[in-house]
């Protein structure tokens, strides 16, 4: 089955794009990149689907609607069963060109499937995948053998980057490719000071966003007229969710200002564009959780707050720096430190003639490196590289 692609109607070619589950909310960057690619169509290819409303797509060859355990998923997998056998018939009907696998587990778990394509095999790798599997076990010789055998491994940033070469991955296999945002999309609005100061902070409920430790700084603020808006969500089937809300309503529950917070949930993306408009600050205080997850690069809503002219408070880790330009864009503080959050919040409140050029330089810095029209047109380069 190897070889070239079949390239279809007007040049369009045909790349694969394995996850395991098509698609969760949390994962809506894959689908930003995937629809935005002029020259290669996706094919997903999924154990099961969820969220098609708010991703259409065609194709997703998924093996079944309704969630399996984990523990069932890999047995699957080992004993190839009809998942592959399916997914194998997709790759044959749209002759793809190419496999891309997101997540580093899941690239391992579709090696059998690269193996009887023998087709390129891509892998991006996006932090948890790096920082907290490589701990369990098995998992190292597990990636020895991808890393042997995979074609070439993509990451966000170079941090993330460097962290899988110390894993055991050849360098001249990994390449940086960042994820984007469409600042088309996404309304600039120079931030001027209010009455209220509102800061905001999103993302899913898990440990390594450090909302928990977002809403003891805020806590810790001198008295002012200051709200914090909080969008986010959680699974209660989740582990990495369920201990990450347990954090977060801990830190609410022993809070001083609860008046002056407000947990907003989960909002669709207009809805959370509406919310962005509405605040003066973005506060993301990202860190390496308990069991070792990290970000795999910088979160999105970084891009989307910078896109939208919004200066930043954040942390040096994994791949915000690369992001977010300390002094220029927004204020970052090592990661963990609540106190050193609480200077950095008071000195962008009390510097509101700040907030307009590190809101155009965001903005400028999202369009060049992180556009997601641009950088899906650099990973169409990348594929053509092998397709």
């Amino acid at each position: 089955m190897g070889g070239k692609g079949y390239t279809g109607e007007k040049g369009i070619k045909y790349a694969a794009h394995l996850v395991y589950r098509y698609l969760p909310v949390t994962e809506n960057w894959i689908y930003s990149m995937v629809s935005r690619m002029k020259r290669y169509h996706g094919v997903f290819l999924a154990t099961r689907t969820e969220n098609l409303d708010k991703f259409p797509w065609d194709p997703v060859v998924a093996v079944r609607e309704k969630s399996l355990p984990y523990q069932v998923i890999e047995k699957l997998h080992k004993e190839w069963f009809g998942y592959f056998r399916l997914h194998l018939q997709a790759i044959e009907k749209y002759r793809v060109s190419l496999i891309h696998a997101h997540f580093g587990t899941r690239g391992y778990y579709g090696l059998p499937l690269a193996r009887k394509s023998q087709l390129p095999y891509l892998v991006t790798f996006y932090g948890y995948d790096v920082s907290a599997v490589p701990g369990k076990r098995g998992w190292r010789e597990r990636y020895r053998i991808l890393f042997d055998e995979a074609t070439l491994f993509l990451t966000e940033g170079p941090h993330l980057k460097n962290c899988l070469i110390e894993l055991g991955c050849p360098e001249e296999k990994v390449v940086v490719h960042h994820l984007g945002v469409d600042p088309e999309k996404i309304p600039f609005k120079e931030r001027k000071p209010e009455k209220t100061i509102r800061i905001l902070m999103a993302g899913g409920f898990v440990e390594k966003k450090g909302i928990h430790l977002g809403i003891r700084a805020f806590d810790k603020l001198k008295e002012r007229d200051t709200e914090l808006w909080v969008v986010g969500w959680y699974r209660k089937d989740e582990p990495r969710h369920a201990r990450g809300a347990s954090l977060i309503f801990s830190a609410f529950k022993e809070a001083k200002k609860k008046d002056k917070i407000k947990f907003l949930g989960y909002l669709s993306y207009q809805e959370y564009m509406r919310v962005l408009e509405k605040c003066h600050i973005l506060l993301a205080p990202s860190l390496t959780a308990s069991d070792g997850d990290t970000e795999g690069g910088a979160p999105v809503v970084l891009l989307d707050a910078m896109a939208s002219g919004m200066p930043v408070v954040s942390t040096l880790h994994a791949d915000i720096p690369e992001v977010v330009v300390d002094g220029e864009t927004g204020f970052l503080v090592p990661e963990k430190d609540v106190d050193a959050l609480v200077e950095a919040l008071e000195k962008m409140i009390n510097a509101p003639s700040l907030w307009k050029k590190m809101g155009k330089k965001g903005r400028q810095r999202i369009e060049k490196e992180f556009n997601v029209n641009i950088q899906a047109e650099r990973l169409e380069r990348i594929y053509d590289r092998y397709a």
